[in-house]
C-alpha cells in the first residue's frame, strides 16, 4: 500500500497492507489515550479536549478513507 505520494502523484514508499490498514487506527487510539490521561491527571494544562478531539477525528477518518480508496485504485 502506497502511504506517501510526491508532487507529481507518484507514491514515494509502500508499506504492507496491515500496516497502512490499521497503523492509523492505532495512532488514533494513542492520541485519544494521551488526551485521556492528560485530561484526567492535569486537567489545568487541558483546554478545549472536546473540539480537539473532534477535529482530530475528522480529519483522521477523511485521510483513512482516502488513503484506502488511492490503494484500491493502485490495485
Amino acid at each position: 500500500m502506497a502511504m506517501q505520494w510526491r508532487l507529481d502523484g507518484e507514491p514515494t514508499w509502500y508499506a504492507p497492507n496491515a500496516v497502512g490498514l490499521w497503523g492509523i487506527v492505532a495512532f488514533a487510539l494513542s492520541v485519544r489515550l494521551l488526551i485521556w490521561v492528560a485530561s484526567t491527571y492535569a486537567p489545568e494544562k487541558v483546554h478545549g479536549a472536546e473540539i480537539g478531539l473532534l477535529l482530530f477525528s475528522v480529519i483522521v477518518a477523511v485521510v483513512h478513507v482516502l488513503t484506502c480508496r488511492r490503494a484500491a485504485r493502485a490495485n
